[in-house]
This record gives structure tokens, C-alpha cells and sequence, in this order.
């Protein structure tokens, strides 16, 4: 088996040839045990595991198609093979694009080749040339056809894989989802030659060789088209663009890639798995000589409808929203977007998010008040320049101040002490700090909430893409029991009961949606982004069991997931959230601030304010009435000069100091001071309620993250084992030995275990995005260096045990 695992990581490096004119040859070299506990879970396999130990097969195949198909089919191949036995790839090659001459020369040169036991054709064209060959009796021949299953003829072939997904049964799924009626269907000029095959009636078939539409063109209604693989990327956008510029509405056969290239519309059929699978049980029966009842094979493939939103919008046409959800959106611009990762969504969420920033105002507006209460205990000085002018004749009075004066002065004033003041500014700069803390703590519960959305969306997103899936699995199952309906081979209860399922499944895919767009909501408001989030086609974020990090959180989770392990964890969360936390930080800060206004409120019965303060003032200029006359105070014996009066002193002064004692002030100093004791104690409780609220909360959020983890496990498994239940009874039911009944009851169970296990995922994920939050890590989500940090210390803690 380690063969086995070397081919499928290299198989891809061997395609070296991919394009040349030499067909595929696979030289199977089957050895080993079996193993009869798979063979208890798959028995679909025992015939092939027995056979690996009696054969030797070398298997040629050509294949006609696209690229991107053959390189998918052919993993699929390698894959299915080499799970029995070891597969040896001496030269690899391919035949795209063939012409019917190019498969009959391809398959008469491996018919030649004496080592080859099995042709296996694969498409429309190569098939029909391998049932036209003469091969040697000891060769066995594998036909996988696309066309209508009426016309599959087993004439010259060993087996031959039909596939139920041809060109009626698209067109009338399309022609039933969409406002549209086809009128005409352009193929591949090559395979027109068989196109009476497709299945098709009262529909024309239009040849297309070029790129470009012909000037007579006459159709104006909708078109299907049907396998271009001859046209290059930008030639099939090209022609795409010339059919909607014209009005013409393009279904494609070719799903996804054409229409991202401008089709309308399209579905694309899973196909290579099952088709393997087929082939390789296929191989090992003709090769062990297993009587086969029939040498046909039906597969019907899960399909999944892509529409593009440009071509939609230029064409005008309107489609119901039942519809539009169960599609994936290609073309628009959002479809081309990806969401961003967890490091970038958190430094968003810092930078943008609204309650952060107000917090963050709110703490330079405390920096600004605390210097506010220094200015209490500095210097002041003022300064003044004064100009009087007063009435004439009021100047003129005996005494008078002269009718114009001018004067400057400096006023000096400093608290030498005051209880009041310094406790003051003592609270203020405290407060600052705490803000501080406040600060800090909103930015780990941003970050924490910014981690929790992401997942939560992840999540969500996840859950929309299994809704979808299960809708294209029932369309599938719908559509097939319809047809089958028609010819007798199904009743039409269990029509009826896929269609009931379908409006079920219809249902829930809406439930994902609207649960989808609140997610993405809330991140854009986590993030500080406006605007409207995409409703009908989410965003796929990176599956978070693939983010950095995850292997060394699991390889600690397996140290701590037992008895003792999760009381180590324990004890280390509650001991790093205790010296940590910022919350509890400002909660020690705020019994600071009530200690110091106890203080204050106590030292105010005897504590005295000490104040000094001084003056000067100089008069500059002195005019006008009441200013330089001479008054007789005794007449005829003496007189004054009022000039010289007023202008004796022009520069005066004051000096002082105050001191003040508290004396009474009624019962406002006692009831100040019982009022900050009660403060004091409710600050003391808090604190306490504080810090036995985070280490209840570090030891639910460890006890927690470790059950997650157990469950994650199990969800994988029980996924894996609801995968593979899901594919046996599928294959049952297409066979007829499983009922409607059995398949629907294994779909839904897959579904749910596919969304338990995404959501298990995404709880694992915001568990461990919570450890580090309460024990104060929470920037280790975007730094390295700190997840480092981190990891080392638990691992420490946990290692010391």
C-alpha cells in the first residue's frame, strides 16, 4: 500500500504527455492481502479485492473530452485502482479532442499491443470507435457513453457505462427552472455525426467549427450547447459574448467553465468517482470471467447548476428565487471575491469597529480630565491690562479718579496644600488607568468577537453549501425516478416522495441562507463595514480545520484530554486569567479609587488648606478732568495739587498667604466619609464577584474546549462512516436493491452529520479562540510569535503534571 499512496501524491507529475497522440497505458500490478474488514463494510468490493491476488492487468484508455475532465477522471481512475493493489504508470499520454479517425487509429494501435488486456473508452466518440473494433479475444472492452440511454448499443463491447445525464434530460431540467424555451442546439462539428444519438426530437442540431456565428444566423431564442471542447478559453468566451449580445440566452453541457465564460447557464454533473468506480469493478470482473447478466451499466450523476449573473443581468431575464439560491452564482463580482482570513478580519475589527473606538475616545477624553485636575495644585498667573474712563464731571469732584486711566498688573496665586485637590488629581490619574484597562479589555472582547463571527460565518457558510448539495443529490434522484416513471420501471409514489423531499430540502436551504446573511451581517458590524452582504451567493470561507495552527492545538488537546489533563488546564487557564485580565485590572484600580476618597473624606475633618498669593499693579497713564488743578483747602492761606495726588504712588502691591481650618460644615464631611467607606466596600465585593466570575468562566471555557475536541472527533468519524453509507445504498438503490425509502433516510443522515461536523468544527474553533481570550492571549490569533509564546507555556504546564 505504500506504492499505492506514492502513485496517488505523484500521479499528477507523470502527465508529461498529456497532449501527444499516444494513447494511456496503466500497467495494474495487483498484490497483497485482502482485507476482510472492509470487505464487511463495502461489499461492493469483494469481487475486486479477490481478484487482485489472481490477475495482473494492463488497461489502455482514450478518452475525448476536455482537458480538466481527463486529469479528474483519471485521478479519480488511479485512485479507485490503486486502493487494491499497487499501479505502475510507465508513460502516460492522452487523446483529447479526437476526431472518429483519430479513435479508430488510437484503439487499432492498443488492439495491437499484445500486453494490453482492457481498452477503456471514455466519451461519446471513443466509445463508438471501440464498438466498432476488432479486438483480440483475450482483450476486454469498456465504453463509457454520454448519450441517450435508448440508443446506447452494446454491439462490440465488453461492457458498456452509461451515463443518465444527457442532452433531453439537461434541456428539460432547464427548460422547467428557467424562463426560457430551447430552439436550437449547437454542437461540436465532430460529433454531429452522432448527434441523432443525443436523444433529441423537434429541436434543430447546428454544427459549430468556428468561434465565430455565422452572419445568416436565423435563431433568436435560447440555444443549448453542447460539448464545444474544440474552441480555446477565449474563443468560447468570445462566442458566448457574440450569442448575448444578440439577445440569446446559452445553456451549456459544460457547466461551470463555460459558463464563467458567458453561457447562461449549465449544469455539471460529479461524474468522475463514479465513473471509477464503475471502471475498476467493471475491469476485474471481465478479467476473473464473471458471469455478467447484462453488459450495461447506468450512472446518474449528482448535478449542480451554475448561472452567470453578468450574462443574467444583460439578457434581462428574470428567474424565481428558489432558483437563484440553489445555483452557485458565477460572474458576478462578489462570486470572484474570497474571504478574507481570520488575521485579517481581526485587524479590521481593531481598526474599524465602533464600540472600540468609542471606548478608545472615551480614554483620551479621562487622559485630558486628569491633567484638567493638575492645573488644581499649579501656579496661576494672570495677567491684565485695564483702561478706565469715567464721567467729566464725576472727575471733576474733590477726590475724585482723573477722567482717563490706564494700568497693567500680574496676579500670582499657588496651593501649597489641599486634601481636597491632590485626592483629586490622585482619583483622575487612577481613572485613566482604569480607562486604560477598559480599553485593553475591549480590544481582546473585539478581537474574541471578531474570532467568534468569522466562525460563525464559516459555519454558516458551510451549512448553505451542504444544503445545496443535498438539493442537487434529490434534484438527481427526482429527476431519475421521473424517467424511470415514464417507462414503468418506478412507481410514482416514490416520485412523489424525491419531490416532497426536494421542497423539504428547499426549505432548509432558505433557513441556511437567511442563518448565512445574519452571520455576515454581524462580522460586517464586528468589523465596522457598511453596506449589504451577498444574499444568494456566499462567500466560501477557508475551511478552519485547514487555518495554521490547528495540528499543534490538537496535539496539546490530546495531552489535556483526559481526567487529570483537563484539571492541569484548568488550574493554568484560572492562573493566567487571575494575573491577566484586564478586567479584573480595572476592578482593582476602582477599590484604589475608593481607598483614596475614604482617605480624603477622613483627613477633611482636621486636614487645613495652605494657599499664598500676590499682586502688582502699575499705572501708566492718568488725563483728562480731575487730573493737574489746584484746590484752596483754607482760602488765601493753602492749597492742593491734584496732580500731584494722584500721581504720588504709580505702582502698588499685595502680599498674603491663606490658611484655613475646617471648623463645621453641618453632617456633610461624616456623611462624605460613610459614603465613601460604602463605596469602598461595594468596589471590595465587586472586585471579589470579578474575579470569581473569571475563573468560573476560565474553568467552563477549559472543560469546554475539551469536549468540543472529544466531539470533534467523533463528528469526523461519524461523517466519513454517513459518507460511505450514503454511497453503498446510492449504488443499491440505482441497482434496485435499496429502497426510496433507505436512500432518502442515508442522504439526510449524511447531511446532518456533514453540518454537525461543521459545526463542532467552528464551536472547537471559538472554544480555543476563548482560552486565549480569558487567559489574556488573544492577540496570539494574529501574531506567531505569541501563539509560540503560548503553546510553549501551556505545554509546559501541561507536561508538568
Amino acid at each position: 500500500m505504500k506504492a499505492s499512496r506514492m502513485i496517488r501524491k505523484n500521479i499528477f507529475d507523470n502527465f508529461n504527455m498529456r497532449n501527444n497522440k499516444y494513447p494511456v497505458c496503466f500497467s495494474s500490478r495487483k498484490s497483497g492481502k485482502p482485507d476482510f474488514l472492509k470487505m464487511s463494510v463495502l461489499i461492493i468490493l469483494q469481487v475486486t479485492l479477490l481478484s487482485m491476488h489472481l490477475f495482473s492487468q494492463n488497461i489502455g484508455l482514450i478518452f475525448d473530452g476536455s482537458i480538466d475532465a481527463y486529469d479528474l477522471f483519471l485521478h479519480a481512475f488511479s485512485n479507485e485502482i490503486s486502493e487494491t493493489g499497487d499501479v505502475s504508470f510507465p508513460s502516460v499520454g492522452g487523446l483529447i479532442h479526437l476526431t472518429a479517425e483519430e479513435a479508430d487509429e488510437a484503439i487499432a494501435e492498443l488492439s495491437n499491443r499484445r500486453e494490453i488486456d482492457s481498452i477503456v473508452a471514455v466519451g461519446d466518440i471513443s466509445s463508438q470507435a471501440l464498438s466498432r473494433a476488432t479486438l483480440s479475444p483475450s482483450q476486454s472492452s469498456i465504453g463509457i457513453r454520454f448519450i441517450a440511454e435508448h440508443t446506447v448499443s452494446s454491439a462490440g463491447l465488453s461492457r458498456v457505462i452509461f451515463v443518465s445525464s444527457n442532452a433531453r434530460e439537461e434541456i428539460e431540467k432547464i427548460e422547467k427552472q428557467l424562463p426560457i424555451e430551447i430552439e436550437a442546439i449547437l454542437i461540436d462539428e465532430r460529433i454531429a455525426p452522432i448527434a441523432s444519438d443525443l436523444g433529441i426530437d423537434g429541436i434543430d442540431i447546428i454544427p459549430v467549427s468556428t468561434s465565430k456565428l455565422p452572419s445568416d444566423w436565423s435563431i433568436d431564442g435560447s440555444v443549448y450547447v453542447y460539448s464545444l471542447y474544440h474552441l480555446t478559453s477565449e474563443e468560447l468566451s468570445g462566442f458566448f459574448r457574440q450569442l448575448s449580445d444578440r439577445g440569446i440566452p446559452a445553456i451549456t453541457s459544460d457547466g461551470r467553465n463555460s459558463v464563467e465564460n458567458g453561457a447562461l447557464a449549465g449544469y455539471k454533473s460529479d461524474l468522475n468517482r463514479r465513473l471509477a468506480r464503475e471502471v475498476a469493478l467493471a475491469i476485474d470482473e471481465l478479467a476473473i470471467g464473471t458471469s455478467i447478466s447484462t453488459n450495461r451499466t447506468k450512472v446518474s450523476p449528482v448535478s449542480k447548476l451554475y448561472i452567470n449573473a453578468k450574462t443574467l443581468l444583460n439578457l434581462e431575464i428574470s428567474l424565481p428565487w428558489s432558483v437563484v439560491i440553489s445555483a452557485e452564482i458565477v460572474g458576478s463580482q462578489l462570486s470572484q471575491q474570497t474571504m478574507p482570513t481570520l488575521t485579517k478580519v481581526i485587524e479590521e475589527a481593531l481598526d474599524g469597529n465602533a464600540e472600540l473606538a468609542a471606548q478608545q475616545n472615551a480614554g483620551e477624553s479621562q487622559k485630558y480630565t486628569a491633567r484638567s485636575a493638575l492645573s488644581a495644585v499649579l501656579p496661576k498667573v494672570d495677567a491684565n491690562l485695564k483702561y478706565v474712563k469715567i464721567d467729566e464731571d464725576r472727575a471733576e469732584g474733590v477726590g475724585s479718579p482723573n477722567e482717563h486711566e490706564a494700568s497693567v498688573g500680574l496676579r500670582f496665586e499657588q496651593v501649597l496644600w489641599s486634601e481636597q485637590a491632590w485626592a483629586n488629581l490622585k482619583v483622575q490619574r487612577l481613572l485613566s488607568s482604569t480607562q486604560d484597562s477598559v480599553t485593553l479589555a475591549k480590544r481582546a472582547d473585539t478581537a474574541l468577537e471578531a474570532a467568534e463571527a468569522y466562525y460563525d460565518m464559516a459555519r454558516a457558510s458551510s451549512l448553505v453549501k451542504i444544503r445545496r448539495d443535498t438539493i442537487e443529490r434529490t434534484q438527481a434522484n427526482f429527476e431519475r425516478a421521473r424517467l424511470q416513471a415514464r417507462v414503468g420501471e418506478e412507481s410514482l409514489a416514490n416520485v412523489y416522495r424525491f419531490e416532497s423531499q426536494l421542497a423539504q430540502d428547499n426549505q432548509a436551504l432558505i433557513d441556511a441562507i437567511i442563518q448565512y446573511r445574519a452571520a455576515s451581517l454581524e462580522l460586517n458590524r464586528v468589523r465596522g463595514l457598511e453596506g449589504n452582504s451577498e444574499l444568494m451567493n456566499p462567500v466560501m470561507i477557508e475551511s478552519v480545520e485547514n487555518q495554521s495552527g490547528l495540528e499543534e492545538i490538537e496535539a496539546i488537546m490530546n495531552l489535556v484530554s483526559t481526567v487529570w489533563g483537563v484539571s492541569i488546564l484548568e488550574d493554568f487557564a484560572v492562573e493566567k486569567a487571575l494575573s491577566r485580565s484586564e478586567t479584573l485590572a480595572a476592578s482593582e484600580q476602582t477599590v484604589a479609587i475608593r481607598e483614596r476618597e475614604k482617605l480624603s473624606a477622613q483627613t477633611r475633618f482636621f486636614s487645613p488648606t495652605l494657599s499664598v498669593f500676590g499682586e502688582v499693579n502699575h499705572t501708566f497713564y492718568q488725563g483728562g478732568a480731575g487730573g493737574g488743578e489746584e484746590i484752596e483747602i483754607v482760602p488765601g492761606v493753602a492749597t492742593l495739587d491734584t496732580a500731584t495726588l494722584s500721581n504720588a504712588d504709580e505702582t502698588d502691591w499685595t502680599f498674603g498667604a491663606i490658611l484655613s481650618f475646617p471648623v463645621y460644615s453641618g453632617n456633610e464631611r461624616i456623611a462624605n466619609y460613610k459614603r465613601a467607606q460604602s463605596n469602598l466596600d461595594q468596589a471590595r465585593n465587586e472586585r471579589f464577584s470579578t474575579a470569581l466570575y473569571i475563573e468560573q468562566i476560565a474553568r467552563i471555557t477549559s472543560t469546554n474546549l475539551v469536549a468540543v475536541y472529544n466531539k470533534l472527533d467523533q463528528s469526523r468519524s461519524a461523517e466519513r462512516a454517513a459518507k460511505l453509507s450514503l454511497e453503498l445504498v446510492e449504488d443499491s438503490y440505482i441497482q434496485g436493491a435499496a429502497t426510496s425509502y433507505e436512500l432518502l433516510d442515508a442522504q439526510n443522515n449524511a447531511a446532518m452529520a456533514s453540518q454537525q461536523r461543521g459545526t463542532i468544527t467552528a464551536e472547537f474553533q471559538i472554544a480555543w479562540a476563548r482560552l486565549l481570550h480569558i487567559t489574556g492571549w488573544i492577540d496570539a490569533l494574529v501574531s506567531p510569535d505569541r501563539t509560540n509564546e503560548f503553546f510553549e507555556e501551556l505545554r509546559n504546564a501541561v507536561e508538568g503534571m
